[in-house]
């Protein structure tokens, strides 16, 4: 949740570079899988037990003096104990199955019948909303969906986007919650009626232990036979796109090398799929168009910008620093194209944007917009099959009310 900043108690980040967990693009899985992993919170104080987590949204006024002298919000040990879920039963590492992605292992014993994580849900009306783009988006791999309906349930439990598929050896289940915070009251009520009052996270499912499961071990859930006949007929007709063997990702980049500038560039060129971002404000929100890079302590996609290295020079450190010149991204909601992104050597320096003395690290590769492995036009799509016992049947025959 949120509140003023005298109450903000985390912080979020998230990993810069993106993972391909070994689902690359000479095999079935590629773009199957984000490869945008590592979001965290970090605390910016000591936080006792029982304290809510809150951080900024920036995008909420708050009056802060409603606020002073307020506590924190809070809840008694007792309360969580009764009401709550812990969160902290799932380890992500690399899957069993070879070029899956990352899994979701099971931190600590769990005995059958265990919660192993909540689940809450977010709920969409037609899975045609995600279809607006080919492939289809990348986010219903991660939904559920009832069979004979449009619907899609988007669990955003930690964790559970991570738990693979296994139809033979299952050990984890999915239920809906008996806790207050479920509103189970929106199973029973009419199609009208449900869309009228469901709100993300009001319904809570619970990934549970369909047996005892040992520490460290890798967590499966039945995607159901629709999911896998699909996955079968994918690997039956797949083929790797051209190239796919010599594909360079940018986890496959030295993060800590000397980077050549444009010019060094035209004699030796980087992968025509990669560019470089800096960790600095773009064209918004600058005091100049020139100015010495500052840290700016966050760690956000929305706070990089794409830039070309014009020039380095050795720092003070006995380390390089570098000059950049920033692309303009004035639109974020369209993405930049090939020309955008190319270095136009007749734009005046007066004219550019440009960060000088940039240390090596705030700067880091990325693959150009709609370039990597989940824009490749034969990945994988799939909603996970909900099971039958967790469906409301008004839910069913979407459209026919």
């Amino acid at each position: 949740n949120t509140m003023p900043r005298s109450h903000i108690n985390t912080k979020l980040r998230s990993a810069i570079q993106q993972t391909t967990a070994g689902a690359t693009r000479d095999t079935p899985n590629a773009g199957s899988i984000t490869h945008h992993y590592g979001m965290h919170g970090v605390a910016l104080d000591v936080i006792p037990a029982g304290s809510e987590l809150t951080i900024d949204y920036y995008d909420w006024d708050f009056d802060e003096r409603e606020y002073r002298g307020k506590k924190r919000p809070e809840r008694s040990l007792d309360d969580l104990e009764e009401n709550g879920w812990c969160i902290d039963n799932i380890d992500i590492r690399q899957s069993t199955i070879e070029h899956s992605g990352r899994g979701a292992f099971s931190k600590r014993r769990l005995n059958q019948g265990q919660v192993v994580v909540p689940a809450p849900v977010e709920v969409f009306k037609d899975r045609a909303v995600f279809k607006n783009q080919r492939p289809e988006h990348l986010f219903v791999n991660y939904c559920l969906q009832p069979k004979n309906s449009k619907m899609l349930f988007y669990p955003y439990g930690p964790g559970v986007n991570l738990i693979q598929h296994s139809s033979k050896a299952p050990n984890v289940g999915l239920q809906w919650s008996s806790k207050e915070a479920h509103q189970a009251e929106l199973l029973t009520m009419t199609y009208d009626q449900f869309w009228e009052h469901v709100r993300p996270g009001s319904l809570i499912l619970e990934v549970v232990a369909l047996r005892d499961l040992a520490p460290g071990e890798e967590l499966f859930l039945d995607y159901g036979p629709t999911w896998e006949e699909a996955w079968k007929n994918h690997v039956a007709s797949w083929k790797p796109p051209p190239g796919a063997a010599n594909y360079t990702y940018p986890e496959d980049m030295d993060e800590t090398e000397v980077l050549r500038t444009v010019k060094e560039q035209e004699q030796n060129p980087y992968p025509p799929n990669l560019i470089t971002m800096c960790n600095t404000p773009g064209e918004m929100g600058r005091e100049s168009k020139h100015m010495e890079w500052q840290e700016s302590g966050e760690e956000w996609w929305w706070k990089l910008a794409f830039c070309h290295v014009l020039d380095r020079k050795m720092g003070s450190n006995g380390a390089h620093v570098y000059t950049v010149a920033l692309i303009p991204h004035k639109n974020r909601q369209k993405a930049l194209t090939e020309d955008d992104l190319r270095y136009d050597p007749s734009i005046p320096f007066q004219e550019r944007y440009v960060d000088i003395n940039v240390p090596r690290r705030a700067i880091h590769w990325v693959e150009k917009p709609n370039t990597d492995d989940e824009h490749l036009p034969n990945s994988f799509r799939q909603p996970i099959e909900m099971p039958d016992d967790l469906v409301a049947l008004v839910w069913l025959n979407f459209g026919k009310r």
